[in-house]
Formats: structure tokens, sequence, C-alpha cells
């Protein structure tokens, strides 16, 4: 009877690493070829038995990481799992990542009036974000607003202002600072 594989996941744990675990309710071989993970995409590489460490006692988890040196999209494709008489529970499961370590680029912050005295505020994204925050000084106080993602709208990588702010400190000059902006990596 093959072990019974599940859990199959690759996960980034950091920098460019490539984090590979799977459950077997069968203790696995140690023999060359008993547990055998490709990795492809933009790197190539082979992941054998002596790469993962075996945790539990039924199931038993076996996780190793495959060092990576660039960033794109992962395949981590389980092509042996046997267990010490040599029956395979391997169907050549997968999952695909996709590592970035990269930030975003943001550029072109631009604060005008609107023509109504209010708040005309946008900027450039390389990425797309997933957390934003900006705060605005005003001529009498620090960080007299205080934005986030959800009062922007995005187009092509510009994100605009949506919503209405007046210019309220008093009269002066104001400056916006965009304290931080995220993409879905957390870079």
């Amino acid at each position: 009877i093959p072990p019974t594989i599940s859990n199959f996941t690759a996960t980034n744990p950091q920098f460019q690493d490539v984090e590979v675990s799977f459950d077997s309710d069968k203790q696995l071989g140690e023999k060359s070829g008993d547990i055998d993970v490709a990795i492809s995409g933009v790197e190539s590489a082979s992941l054998k038995e002596g790469d993962f460490t075996e945790t539990g006692t039924g199931p038993y988890t076996y996780t190793a990481t495959y060092d990576g040196n660039t960033d794109g999209e992962y395949t981590a494709t389980l092509n042996s799992a046997k267990d010490p008489d040599g029956n395979d529970g391997a169907s050549s499961q997968s999952d695909t990542i996709t590592v970035d370590t990269v930030a975003p680029t943001i550029s072109n912050v631009t604060l005008q009036n609107d023509g109504s005295d209010n708040l005309d505020l946008s900027f450039d994204s390389s990425e797309t974000l997933s957390s934003l925050s900006i705060t605005v000084d005003g001529p009498n106080t620090t960080d007299v607003y205080s934005f986030n993602l959800s009062d922007f709208t995005e187009s092509g990588g510009t994100y605009t202002l949506s919503t209405i702010q007046s210019y309220n400190d008093g009269v002066g000059t104001y400056t916006a600072i965009v304290d931080s902006a995220v993409d879905s990596s957390g870079n």
C-alpha cells in the first residue's frame, strides 16, 4: 500500500527561498530516490530525501527549503514519495508560488488645489499596492490629514485621491508624505 500524501505546499518563508512541505500517513524511506521534488520556473533544482526534515509520527510532515536567487514564479512538483518498501505515493502533486522581493517604486507625488480649495493628491506606483499610508502636513499642524488605500482610486499605476478634503489648516504650504506603500508580497 503506497503512502497517502496530503497538504503539499510551496511557500516563500523569506528572501527568494522556496519551502516545500507535505504530509504522509506512512514514514518515507531514506534511500536515494525515495523523496524527489522538482523545482521549476525561474530556476530549476531537485530536492531529495537528504534535503527534507521529518517531524510527527503519522502523519509525518516532510519539509525542505530551496535557496532561490531570483524573483519570479516557482513550481514544486512531487515526483517520488516512497515508503521503505518502495511503494510510491507521489502523483505529481504540485504547488506554484510567486516570489517578489522588490519594493514598489513611488514617483510623481503631486499635491495641488483642485480649483475648489480641496486637496488634489496623486502619485504613481510601479506595482499594485495592498496597503498605503499618506499624511499631509499643513502650515499649522503636523499630520493634519491621514489617508489610506481606500481613499484612492487606481488607474494604470496612478493613484488619485478619491475623497474630498478641503485645505483647512490655514494659509501656507501643505506637504504630502507617502509614509508606507506596500505590495501584495509585503515589500
